[in-house]
């Protein structure tokens, strides 16, 4: 394995130790059933399965979210996320916790399709898992923010991105949509001359990424321009290593008028609010303010 790769592979290793020791010291909310590792494609594929979680003795449907799990597009799956899930469930919603192929095994835009084919599965079996598809929301944290508003912007009637990325818009739309820590722009990335950023590139893009036709797709400030999202709750803090790119979403939310509302937690005397901390600690004080104040949001929308 080439240096660069082995870096990468090494520091999403070292973060899934990290992860482990969290989650087994974690206990989900109560009251909330499921049904679990759910096939929305049919490959006998760990990649493609999700989980559905709403709270117990539901008997109709009711709003959902469907969630994107974060991990550098490289790391993670859905159990990253359960008891983030499980905490929003017992807000009132059903939700849909999904994994999506891996890089460098997938390039981003595999991992788009995976979630078209996520919401395409949604559509078909909504009523018999209490989803209400006239009352639907879409979250994201990290890498998830980013391919959850990517996501959002190709189904604001996009057919030129709709045709890029090979996929189908479903019979729904989302009435809004929550961003948590998004990494909205892959400049930085796709841009950057150090060995180890140019071997990220490739594995996000493919091996030619310079000329890849996803490049100038890809980035949040090349697709926004004339395009009608969803209302947008957008989640950072002071102590987030990417808070600039929530800092410059909301500011191109703003630029081109588009609903939306910016919490951007401040520093906490004793606490570390780092990169996503509502979704790793969904426990804490802070982190139910956040939760709550996205679903709240939510709930404005609700028809």
């Amino acid at each position: 394995m080439e240096i660069a790769a082995e870096i990468l592979t090494r520091f999403w290793q070292i973060t899934e130790k990290k992860d482990k020791a969290r989650l087994s010291k974690q206990r989900p909310a109560d009251g909330i059933d499921g049904r679990f590792d759910i096939p929305y494609i049919n490959d006998g594929e760990t990649e493609h399965l999700l989980d559905v979680y709403f709270p117990e003795n539901t008997k109709e449907n009711l709003p959902a979210i469907i969630d994107i799990h974060g991990g550098g597009w490289m790391y993670g799956n859905k159990e990253l996320n359960k008891n983030y899930c499980y905490y929003l469930a017992s807000r009132g919603f059903t939700i849909v916790n999904i994994n999506y192929t891996l890089a460098p095994k997938a390039t981003v835009d595999v991992q788009i399709r995976d979630v078209f084919d996520a919401l395409k599965w949604v559509d078909e079996n909504a009523d018999e898992y209490f989803i209400d598809k006239n009352n639907l929301f879409l979250t994201g944290d990290s890498a998830g923010g980013h391919l959850a508003a990517l996501t959002t912007v190709i189904m604001s009637d996009r057919p030129d991105l709709e045709l890029l990325y090979n996929v189908e818009c479903p019979s729904f739309r989302f009435k809004a949509i929550g961003l948590t820590c998004g990494a909205f722009n892959l400049d930085i990335i796709l841009n950057n001359r150090i060995f180890v950023a140019k071997k990220y590139a490739e594995f996000l893009l493919g091996s030619d990424f310079e000329n890849s036709p996803y490049k100038n797709s890809v980035s949040m400030r090349d697709v926004l321009c004339g395009t009608k999202i969803p209302p947008v709750y957008l989640a950072s803090s002071a102590e987030d290593f990417i808070k600039r790119q929530s800092d410059a979403f909301d500011a191109l939310l703003t630029k081109y008028n588009l609903p939306h509302f910016y919490r951007r937690m401040g520093r906490v005397k004793g606490k570390h609010l780092s990169h996503v901390f509502n979704i790793l600690y969904p426990d804490w004080e802070e982190s139910i303010f956040v939760n709550n104040e996205m679903t709240d949001f939510f709930k404005s929308y609700i028809d």
